[in-house]
């Protein structure tokens, strides 16, 4: 069963993380992984009060720097610093 999770997980961002991989330079594990965790962070309510419809496009929109660490209205303040440990981190 969790493994039919991370797969299912894994195609909602699959071809995103292809093409920002190439356009960025990002590994395509990094990426995915820098936008899994804040994905985690956040609370799946797709409020929309950040400017993205989703908050997986959200934890996207945060890694690539388009919107800043504590975009959402919701939880925001209080994932700020995590995020930025997972932004800073190289690996």
């Amino acid at each position: 069963m969790q493994n039919r999770r991370r797969k299912r997980q894994r195609n909602i961002f699959y071809p995103t993380y292809i093409a920002r991989s190439l356009i960025t330079g990002h590994g395509i594990e990094l990426y995915e992984g820098k936008i899994q965790k804040i994905y985690k962070l956040l609370p799946h309510l797709n409020c929309g009060r950040c400017g993205y419809p989703t908050c997986v496009e959200c934890a996207e929109a945060i890694v690539d720097g388009k919107i800043p660490e504590n975009a959402c209205a919701i939880v925001g303040e209080k994932i700020k610093d995590y995020v930025k440990e997972i932004l800073s981190d190289g690996r």
